[in-house]
């Protein structure tokens, strides 16, 4: 080959990964990132045998020969549903003044289900060296960015609308022996996106609790974002025998995310005329989130069944540690000023309790390669919840979850010693219902002008998060990767 056809992969590596749809991501995962690795529900830590291995196992790119460039789809279905519960407070507003106390109780449901921004990017080189390769990736955690909730429903204390775009740009070294090999991925982690809005009781008297509905509801937003994190991914592989190969890989330590931003205040349509004044606006207005994600460590464990050098077969399990125990709340500092009912009355901060757990997921899957061209994949998972039954939310709901799926992949052609791998695959995510009760909950009513309990008599406030929770999602997974 040439030097003009040997620089082409490289020219085309270059231009795919800066291409501008590649910031889109999403929200807090669920198995997995990439159609290969999706199609065996996230058992491919050992196997990692296409440039995903970035994100899986950066050590598996030291076992692929020449450039491969791979774009990988995962369209997301998000379906989750809200059933409000009843309240221990007595509700504050009759039914024919303000018409959003009618509807309570009635279950609503993501109004945006489908996520179409999922695409990511991986690329590798060995660059002509024997042992060693490298490679550029950018992709974002697999899950739904964006979810919406009707602004008079039961939901609406605990979640109206989220927007959130997570990205990881990454480089990665890998370098290989016999039967080993080591490698790392350095990512810088941006959130140029992070809109949260919610319902809030904007009362400036104290007391007074609604549990459904006050006149004074406002819709309050906080709109932040932090362009620069560091993080990474380390991991390595060894193969003692050609039937079984063990890997571990991870993020040592955790991502800190400092957003900064604005926060955005709007009447609610519906309230009681006159009870708040039109145009509403925060005076000098800033806010502020630390967010933190969690380290990482995975162990997989593959067997490998062979005909001669050719690989029949093979089975993978996958164990992942997360240690979500870090996102103890959001604590939101707000600085501003309103003013409402002739007063001039400061935003005070906003702290909502998540009191995440650890999670464990344990990940079975496999693929059948039934000819050089043709393959099938299949894989189901089972993980721990994170977030406690009491502190049970519509943000990233993450309760005992579960799921499955499978996938096809074939190849095209071998010309001029380029091959195109094509993947489809389907995955379906369930997750365990949960009912909280009203002295259950943790999550309560945001009062950011006279919160609770010092302006409640004591009182923690209105549970927001009575009732109960039913989440799925859906995916379905396309890739393509060139191998020159």
């Amino acid at each position: 080959m040439n030097r003009s056809k040997s620089n082409l992969p490289i020219l085309i590596l270059t231009l795919l990964l800066a291409a501008p749809n590649a910031t889109w991501a999403n929200g807090f995962e669920i198995p997995e990132q990439g159609a290969r690795s999706l199609a065996r529900s996230g058992a491919f830590s050992a196997r990692a045998d296409d440039p995903s291995a970035a994100a899986h196992n950066p050590a598996g790119l030291a076992k692929l020969r020449g450039t491969q460039l791979m774009l990988t789809y995962n369209a997301l279905w998000n379906h989750t549903q809200f059933t409000r519960g009843e309240s221990a407070l007595e509700p504050g507003i009759g039914t024919e003044e303000f018409p959003a106390h009618q509807s309570r109780f009635d279950s609503v449901e993501n109004q945006t289900p489908f996520f179409p921004l999922a695409a990511s990017f991986f690329a590798s080189s060995d660059f002509g060296l024997e042992n060693m390769a490298f490679g550029l990736s950018i992709y974002g955690p697999n899950s739904s960015g964006h979810v919406t909730f009707p602004d008079d429903g039961g939901s609406r204390y605990l979640l109206t609308e989220l927007d959130v775009l997570l990205v990881y740009y990454g480089t990665s070294v890998a370098y290989k022996g016999d039967n080993w090999g080591i490698g790392g991925t350095l990512q810088w982690v941006q959130l140029p996106l992070l809109q949260f809005t919610l319902a809030v009781d904007g009362s400036v008297l104290p007391g007074g609790l609604n549990p459904y509905a006050s006149s004074f509801d406002v819709l309050a937003t906080i709109d932040i974002k932090d362009n620069f994190a560091l993080s990474g991914v380390l991991g390595a592989w060894y193969r003692p025998i050609p039937a079984f190969e063990i890997a571990v890989s991870g993020r040592p330590l955790p991502i800190e995310l400092n957003a900064t931003g604005d926060s955005i205040i709007e009447t609610i349509e519906g309230t009681v005329p006159g009870s708040l004044p039109d145009g509403l606006e925060v005076e000098n207005s800033g806010a502020g989130m630390r967010l933190e994600l969690p380290a990482t460590a995975r162990l997989g464990m593959r067997y490998i069944h062979l005909d001669g050098e050719r690989e029949i077969f093979d089975l993978e399990l996958d164990i992942l540690y997360e240690t979500w125990s870090v996102l103890d709340a959001y604590d939101v500092s707000l600085d501003g000023t309103v003013e409402l009912l002739g007063q001039t009355t400061e935003l005070e901060d906003v702290l909502v309790a998540k009191d995440w757990n650890d999670t464990i997921s344990v990940r079975l899957g496999g693929t059948w390669n039934l000819d050089e061209r043709l393959s099938i994949s299949a894989g189901g998972f089972w993980e721990s919840a994170a977030a406690p039954k009491a502190n049970a939310h519509l943000d990233f709901p993450s309760a005992n979850r579960g799921g499955g799926g499978g996938g096809v992949t074939y190849t095209l052609g071998d010309k001029d010693g380029v091959q195109v791998d094509l993947s489809l695959v389907y995955h379906y995510t369930v997750q365990q219902d949960i009912k909280v009760s009203d002295s259950e909950g943790r999550v309560y009513q945001q009062r950011p002008l006279k919160p609770c309990p010092e302006n409640c008599d004591g009182s923690p406030g209105v549970v927001a998060n009575a009732g109960e929770f039913s989440t799925s999602f859906q995916q379905l997974g396309i890739a393509v990767n060139a191998r020159f």
